[in-house]
């Protein structure tokens, strides 16, 4: 059942009956030599999937090293007359970078002839007359991928999608935005898909099959791409996130307008800035007020406009992606699938937890987590919870009282590390959902310079977590809060954290595959199966299986 916008209704779901005759790979063949090598993988090789994920999400980060390991080799032997390559006077204004790389992976997989040129009624033009229109979840085609009717349990799934637009026309670009469950609500299993977007208009979901029995798959079309275009293009390059300022001296109060600034220009302001934690270039520009200094702003207030399984790792920093993080053996236990991991007894988890100092920097779904562990540790002694800032509405909030990050983890010192092992728990997600990529990539670059500065200090008796985004719902999709706009900022974290040895708790999977609607603040169940896979995290040894 393939559906625009919303998740499936559940009691009339479409089981797939694959027949032989009708299957279409859609997929490179491991025999063509001229294929690339991150298109080539064995279905039934869980080992070989996992690489090809893995090797999909760092093909621009291996571009760049290997242009890196270039220059350093060459470097030695230029002369003031060589010609040296651009980006090495200058990286900025690179973001087309990522575009090329785009179109390098979909050439990659392109079916289109090329070198052959057919009768055309103009000379450099085929002529045509027709419409192109946004995909169609009435018209895309699904199927299920290769020629086996059955499949084994512990197996996996592969489903490929060959994307049509309302006119019938076949779309021969990708970046529409798909999210899927595989489930059996009668044994009370469930399991996200991980979509693999080849970007000419067909894509591939890749399921673990947990369990015996029928599997209905759904899969939803959550967005376009042209709504996805809107959302980087229109939405993350414009002034939409403000704030309002109280100015507060004795008796005189003054409310003025701020915004967040980041490129951009402006005179006779008063300015806020961070360098430490919000970058050289991102500033918070307040209209000055009348009567008041700009030192004497009070406070400030935003707006905006037991089953066969793979052999895994012990949980650790920097997993790879798995095709999927998991799967809900029944509606109040997940079984993860990116580390070892264990359900945690009660004694378990305070023996786990003895001797851990928490400290939790996020928003208000990492005080779910904060009262959680207090059920856990039966003290909030050992659990120090600063909210985010400045916060996305909510009320306002004293300026003295807001700590941002890079300072907050910079003001931990030394001594907080050395009698007990310390547990920072970060959370980048909700509150930056309207923060331009270039003032959020700069925040969090600087957060990762200030996590390095506090591994230094504190050696290895300290573990960084950063708290993942999960999808909010699938209601309506806001061009300013969609489960396309989380997705995209857990991509940056991964990339702007990834290699110094910081732990991703990643929850995405967990929340969108069980039955109970996707909200921001989550059910009893979906947080004690969070907090059961950070305890495995925390305490590897305990949580790996014999």
């Amino acid at each position: 059942e393939l559906e625009r916008n919303r998740r499936p209704t559940r009691p009339a779901p479409y089981i797939i009956q694959p027949k032989p005759d009708t299957v279409k790979s859609y997929h490179p063949s491991k025999n063509n030599k001229n294929e690339s090598q991150h298109s080539q993988y064995d279905t039934t090789n869980q080992d070989t999937m996992r690489q090809f994920s893995s090797s999909a999400l760092s093909l621009e980060k291996q571009h760049e090293e290997s242009q890196t390991t270039h220059s350093k080799s060459q470097m030695s032997k230029r002369t003031i007359t060589d010609t040296i390559s651009y980006d090495s006077y200058n990286r900025y204004g690179l973001d087309w970078m990522g575009k090329v790389v785009e179109l390098e992976w979909a050439e990659s997989h392109s079916t289109h002839s090329t070198g052959t040129r057919q009768k055309r009624t103009l000379v450099n033009f085929d002529v045509g007359v027709g419409s192109l229109g946004l995909t169609s979840a009435d018209n895309t085609k699904f199927k299920l991928y290769g020629k086996e009717t059955t499949l084994k349990k512990g197996s996996i799934v592969h489903v490929v999608m060959e994307t049509y637009d309302i006119h019938g026309n076949s779309k021969r670009r990708g970046g529409d935005f798909f999210s899927a469950v595989m489930s059996n609500d009668e044994l009370q299993k469930y399991t996200s898909g991980r979509v693999m977007d080849y970007g000419n208009g067909t894509y591939s979901v890749f399921f673990y099959a947990a369990w015996t029995g029928d599997a209905y798959i759904y899969v939803s079309l959550v967005l376009f791409r042209e709504e996805i275009d809107f959302v980087v293009n229109v939405i993350k390059e414009s002034k939409v996130l403000h704030f309002r300022a109280q100015f507060v001296d004795g008796e005189t109060r003054e409310y003025v307008n701020c915004q967040l600034e980041n490129n951009g220009l402006w005179k006779d302001k008063c300015t806020y800035t961070n360098h430490n934690s919000l970058g050289i270039t991102t500033t918070i520009a307040c209209n000055k007020p009348n009567k008041l200094g700009c030192d004497k702003m009070y406070d400030l207030i935003t707006y905006y406009c037991k089953l066969p399984s793979p052999t895994l790792p012990v949980c650790g920093p920097d997993l790879p992606i798995p095709i999927t993080d998991g799967y809900w053996e029944n509606n109040v236990t997940f079984i993860p699938m990116v580390c070892q991991s264990k359900q945690w007894s009660q004694i378990e988890a305070n023996k786990c937890l003895s001797n851990k100092l928490f400290k939790i920097y996020g928003d208000s779904t990492s005080e779910q987590v904060q009262r959680r562990l207090f059920g856990a540790l039966r003290s909030y002694s050992n659990i120090e919870h600063q909210f985010i800032a400045p916060r996305l509405g909510g009320g306002a909030r004293l300026v003295n009282n807001m700590v941002m990050e890079s300072d907050y983890l910079d003001s931990l010192p030394q001594e907080a590390c050395t009698a007990k092992q310390l547990i920072v728990i970060l959370n980048f997600a909700f509150h930056f959902r309207v923060w331009s990529n270039r003032s959020f990539l700069e925040r969090i670059f600087h957060a990762r310079e200030a996590v390095k500065r506090l591994m230094r200090r504190c050696h290895d008796n300290v573990l960084i977590f950063i708290k993942m985004a999960h999808p909010p719902g699938y209601g309506k999709q806001s061009v300013r809060s969609s489960n396309w706009t989380y997705y995209a900022l857990n991509r940056m974290i991964r990339s702007v954290f990834g290699g110094i040895g910081v732990h991703f708790w990643e929850l995405w999977d967990l929340v969108d595959s069980h039955p109970s609607p996707n909200v921001v603040h989550v059910s009893k169940y979906l947080l004690d199966q969070q907090v059961q896979l950070l305890f495995s995290y925390i305490c590897p040894k305990f949580g790996a299986k014999n």
